[in-house]
């Protein structure tokens, strides 16, 4: 049995959707769609819906298998500090205040919010399955530094757990929550291209919401005011009716 605050659970979903809509993320979409789909093709045919929609999840369980690996080592990390984990708790709930307030504007530092572009290697074939499983590894590898501290504050909640199990499963929900949109975004794509370029501006006041969030769950990852996460978690579980998940946990 995994033993793993709920609150901790919710928090990685959220990480990830908010990873999707990074600034520096969420504008790079239509390039890997195109891609996935194939250059050149009538993206509303049925029968490319479907390509496209399959490759999506190719893509994503291509970043998911090495995010999840990152997780394993996070994890595998804090079992070797062992007694230290609340001194690990405590380094980690500052670090992740610091890359909050990074996203908040209140400090910057240039080498983590330095944008860099990433581009799909010539090797790769377009609208190919095995093409974008690929490319969504290297993109998981290569990803653009201003995202960076998302990432590293999740990779650091997987440290606090001190287990290879949880720390995996942490990595696996923060992949779930940057999948399910991707893909939502894939099955929806040929109805909402012509909005994307709008909805990009949005992307830099959900990423200031998403600083204030991880500056506040710092804080209680400082002071280990785990409780809070639980009950805040357990609420929004039985609000959606996927408190059954608590009987796996």
């Amino acid at each position: 049995m995994l033993e793993v605050s709920i609150g901790f659970i919710l928090s990685a979903f959220l990480a990830g959707v908010l990873m999707f809509f990074a600034p520096c993320t969420f504008p790079l979409v239509p390039a890997f769609l195109a891609f996935i789909s194939g250059v050149g093709k009538d993206i509303s045919d049925v029968k490319v819906k479907k390509v496209i929609v399959k490759n999506a999840i190719a893509f994503c369980l291509g970043f998911s298998f090495i995010f999840i690996g990152f997780g394993v080592l996070a994890g595998y990390a804090g079992e070797l500090v062992g007694s230290m984990q609340g001194w690990l708790s405590r380094i980690g709930g500052l670090i992740i205040i610091l890359f909050g307030l990074m996203m908040l504007d209140i400090i910057k530092i240039n080498k983590f919010l330095s944008s860099k572009s990433f581009s799909i290697p010539k090797i790769f074939t377009p609208g190919n399955t095995k093409s974008s499983a690929l490319v969504g590894a290297s993109f998981a590898f290569g990803w653009t530094p201003c995202v960076g501290p998302i990432l590293a504050s999740i990779l650091f909640l997987a440290s606090t757990q001190g287990s290879l199990l949880t720390g995996g499963f942490l990595l696996a929900i923060f992949s779930l929550g940057l999948s399910v949109p991707f893909i939502l975004t894939a099955i929806f794509y040929d109805k909402i291209k012509d909005r994307f370029k709008k909805w990009a501006s949005v992307t830099v006041f959900l990423m200031k919401i998403g600083g204030a969030f991880m500056v506040l769950f710092g804080g209680l990852l400082f002071f280990e005011s785990y409780g809070i996460l639980v009950e805040v978690g357990t609420r929004v579980f039985m609000f959606l009716n996927l408190d059954f998940i608590f009987e796996y946990l």
